[in-house]
């Protein structure tokens, strides 16, 4: 489906509002004001190529998610976006590894009171595909929308997303020509961890009797305030996990939530550089093998 093509203006300034306002003053300095206001200056000026390439020189500085599956064939090309809801609007890819943009459709639906009214809204959801010789990472970027102010400010209740996160992923790994199966992370991470890059300061974790949890008051690192707890976590499985970013070397991101045995790493926040989130998942994957 041509959903770039298709898509209004209104689609793309709520598409760029899912980005840092830094970011679109630093790509495009002409213009001032608010969020909202740069993005429509932006849309009203600029040609769809051009925010398509700022979405992709910026999207590791949004919310996002992270997701790693391995492999060991050869992947040799980036999947088509794998049903009609979406679009590969963009590929580049050298011998052993590549990435592709894609832009698919994100629906809500949501009953408006007063008087009562079925309703939906649809938005752009940008996701990426990468591969390298052993890795497949598919990142996508949290959608965080005030629904009520594209309902005119009117009341609503039951807003759900329709649209499903797994599903879309699946649809576009199938194009992929060799089997993939999740990373489990725990190695890679672990090791950060050992080295005091990274403290963790919430966690889900199974011991061999039970599945315990931990939430430390104040942010404070498990390695730091309970280190035989620490201990003993380097030596079960994390079934989920907040960690804090010590190390300014590693990421100037300050934390990232993780399960480990899915291959799943996500961050919560904007970030100013784009290597602040691609760091963290390097690394961990520098030190899993």
């Amino acid at each position: 489906m041509a959903v770039l093509s298709t898509a209004t203006t209104d689609d793309l300034i709520n598409l760029l509002e899912l980005f840092p306002v830094s970011k679109i003053k630093d790509h495009w300095p002409k213009f001032k004001g608010h969020k909202e206001d740069l993005a429509k200056d932006v849309v009203a000026s600029e040609k769809r190529p051009a925010i398509v390439a700022f979405v992709d020189k910026y999207f590791s500085c949004c919310k996002q998610h992270v997701y790693v599956f391995g492999h060991e064939g050869e992947v040799k090309k980036s999947p088509s976006a794998g049903t009609a809801t979406g679009e590969r609007v963009l590929d580049q890819q050298d011998k052993n590894e590549g990435s592709a943009l894609y832009l698919y459709w994100a629906e809500f639906s949501a009953v408006l009171t007063e008087p009562y009214e079925d309703a939906t809204l649809k938005f752009l959801w940008p996701f990426r595909f990468e591969f390298t010789k052993n890795h497949v990472l598919v990142r996508l970027v949290v959608i965080e929308k005030n629904l009520s102010a594209h309902f005119g400010g009117r009341e609503y209740v039951a807003a759900k997303k329709m649209t499903d996160e797994e599903g879309l992923i699946a649809s576009m790994l199938k194009g992929v020509e060799v089997p993939l199966g999740k990373t489990d992370l725990h190695k890679g991470l672990k090791k950060l961890w050992k080295d005091y890059s990274i403290d963790c300061v919430r966690v889900l974790y199974k011991d061999p009797y039970s599945t315990e949890s931990t939430m430390m008051d104040e942010e404070c690192g498990i390695r730091e305030k309970k280190p035989a707890l620490y201990e003993a976590l380097l030596k079960v499985p994390l079934l989920n996990a907040k960690f804090k970013i010590k190390s300014k070397e590693l990421s100037g991101a300050s934390v990232f939530y993780t399960n480990p045995a899915d291959g799943y790493v996500g961050f919560t926040r904007y970030t100013e550089s784009a290597s602040d989130t691609d760091n963290v998942v390097r690394e961990i994957l520098k030190h899993n093998s």
